[in-house]
C-alpha cells in the first residue's frame, strides 16, 4: 500500500527485460549453432537448453509485472 516506489520498481523491471532478453537471445544463437551442438559435450548442451528455460520463464514473469504497474 504505497510502500513501493511505482517508478523505480518499473524502472528495476524494464532493466531486467532487458538483460533476460539479451540473455535469451544469446543462449538461442548458442544453441542454433551446429559447430556448438554437435561438438560441446552433451552436459553443456543440456546446461545450455536449462539455462534457456529458465531465463525464458522469468522473461515472461517479469513481463507479466511489467505490464501489471
Amino acid at each position: 500500500h504505497g510502500l513501493i516506489d511505482a517508478d523505480a520498481e518499473k524502472t528495476r523491471l524494464t532493466k531486467r527485460l532487458a538483460e533476460l532478453e539479451k540473455s535469451v537471445a544469446a543462449l538461442k544463437g548458442r544453441l542454433s549453432n551446429a559447430a556448438y551442438t554437435d561438438k560441446a559435450p552433451a552436459h553443456l548442451v543440456q546446461q545450455t537448453r536449462d539455462q534457456l528455460t529458465a531465463a525464458e520463464k522469468e522473461l515472461e514473469a517479469v513481463r507479466v509485472e511489467v505490464a501489471s504497474l
